[in-house]
């Protein structure tokens, strides 16, 4: 495939991605809300569920049930640098709900809580609906195994700044 096509493939995905990629309502560090019980230094995302009653389901079930977050989430980071660089977080859960969805993450608005992950590996998602109302749940995930990628997204993304 030549080097224009890759580049209009990636480019095709990114844009799949983004119209399906759950609604970021917030992305920050919890040091940034001081009247909560959140560890000041994990980074804390939002999303809006409110279209994806799978995804809403599966973080009911899982505090209903006590399941273990951080063993019934497999996620991965992919970086996509054109037309501006984006970070796309993946998760797929098997258990105790089967669900999958993902997150996109501009590198130059998100850069410093996409670092907090790596340093901490923690992040904290916090699910929302119209539906529902404001919060619907929230877990802490720990997300050691996907710290690899995370850093090879950040590394790819801060290189196509450069260009």
């Amino acid at each position: 495939m030549s080097d224009s096509a890759d580049a209009e493939s990636r480019l095709r995905q990114l844009a799949e991605l983004l119209l399906d990629a759950l609604p970021l309502q917030l992305a920050k560090s919890a040091m940034e809300f001081p009247n909560t019980s959140i560890p000041p230094n994990l980074p804390i995302v939002m999303v809006d569920v409110t279209n994806r009653p799978d995804v809403a389901d599966f973080g009911r079930v899982l505090n209903s049930e006590g399941a273990s977050p951080s063993k019934s989430i497999t996620s991965t980071w992919e970086s996509f640098l054109d037309p501006r660089p984006v970070i796309v977080w993946r998760c797929v859960a098997e258990q105790p709900a089967r669900c999958s969805f993902h997150v996109a993450f501009e590198f130059r608005t998100h850069y410093t809580m996409l670092l907090a992950i790596v340093e901490t590996p923690r992040l904290v998602l916090l699910a929302s609906s119209a539906k529902e109302g404001f919060r619907q749940w929230f877990v802490v995930l720990r997300l050691e195994e996907s710290v690899p990628s995370l850093r090879q997204a950040l590394l790819a993304a801060a290189e196509g700044e450069r260009r």
